[in-house]
């Protein structure tokens, strides 16, 4: 004679997690404006994923280089505002762009005003 033993238990299961966080970029750059000539104002409002810094620098249409503007940290996803300002009489259409150096290293938008 002989004896056997079976016992069913649940089978394991594996859960799949995803332990990749997705990288620290700008989502995207809106702009405010106010004034005009003598006194024009643009501000970039800057939205990210996630904590991180972003670097970036303003492109004036007359060729000038603007300082370069200190740089946003930020602790986690959300906005932050940079502005520049611009007086000149010159006759036109005159603009800023903002270029994000790091993390994207993309142009993200122009903010334009014309003189009469």
């Amino acid at each position: 004679s002989f004896y056997v033993d079976i016992k069913v238990q649940k089978p394991v299961t594996a859960t799949a997690t995803n332990t990749t966080a997705p990288l620290f970029a700008v989502t995207s750059v809106t702009f405010t404006n106010t004034g005009g000539c003598n006194s024009f104002t643009a501000t970039a409002n800057i939205t990210v994923n996630g904590p991180g810094t972003v670097k970036f620098h303003w492109v004036r249409s007359d060729g000038a280089t603007p300082p370069v503007p200190p740089d946003l940290v930020f602790a986690a996803a959300g906005t932050q505002s940079a502005n520049i300002s611009w007086a000149t009489t010159a006759a036109g259409t005159h603009w800023f762009d903002i270029y994000v150096d790091s993390p994207n290293n993309q142009q993200f938008g122009r903010a334009s005003f014309t003189c009469p």
